[in-house]
This record gives structure tokens, sequence and C-alpha cells, in this order.
């Protein structure tokens, strides 16, 4: 939060921040990462959309592992030609099309 924005609230909205800080403190949430709340809150749709998608790829890679256990318990065994380097790669999520915002020095964008 700027000084302009701090200098303008009253002596409740002062003491209610105080209590809201000392909050995320007792959390385990240090000052730096304090700082950062407005960078996150501006790119919040970014956050929620990474977000989603990682929770996507966890489903997905838990899915497969589920498939494995169960081809490991059948007396054949699996299809080994189904691990090829691409196959592995989906479905760990690597190369999917997710947009990383790094937050600090300058929050840009990755793609």
């Amino acid at each position: 939060m700027v000084v302009e924005e701090i200098k303008g609230l009253s002596p409740k909205q002062l003491k209610q921040m105080q209590s809201v800080i000392a909050l995320l403190h007792c959390l385990g949430v240090t000052d730096k990462q304090i700082e950062l709340i407005p960078q996150v809150l501006s790119n919040w749709e970014t956050v929620v959309k990474n977000m989603n998608a990682y929770t996507s790829d966890l489903a997905n890679i838990k899915r497969r592992v589920e498939t494995l256990e169960q081809y490991a318990d059948e007396p054949k065994g699996r299809d080994v030609s189904a691990d090829t380097s691409d196959n592995i790669r989906k479905g760990a999520g690597i190369g999917s099309d997710v947009e990383r915002v790094l937050f600090g020095a300058g929050g840009f964008k990755e793609r």
C-alpha cells in the first residue's frame, strides 16, 4: 500500500490494517510477502487461471498413476509402448499452456 493511501485512512481503518498484518504474521506470512499482496491482487485473474491449471494437472497425474497401479496388478503387466516421452510429458503436464506471473521486481509475465 502506498503512503498516499495510508495517509487517507481513518484511525479505525489503520487499527484494522494493523490487525490484519498481525494475523498474517501469525499465519507465517513474511513482510516481504505482504508487500507483494497488491501485485497478487492486480494479477488475480492470472493467479486463478494458473491455480486451476495446476489443479487440473495434478488430477491428471493422479489419474494416470492410478491407471499405472491398475496395470501393475494385472498378470500380463501393461503395455510399455505407451511410455513414450511425449505421453510422459503430457501426463506430467510439461509444456501445458500456463501463464506464469513472476511477482516482485516488475511483475512481468512469462509464457
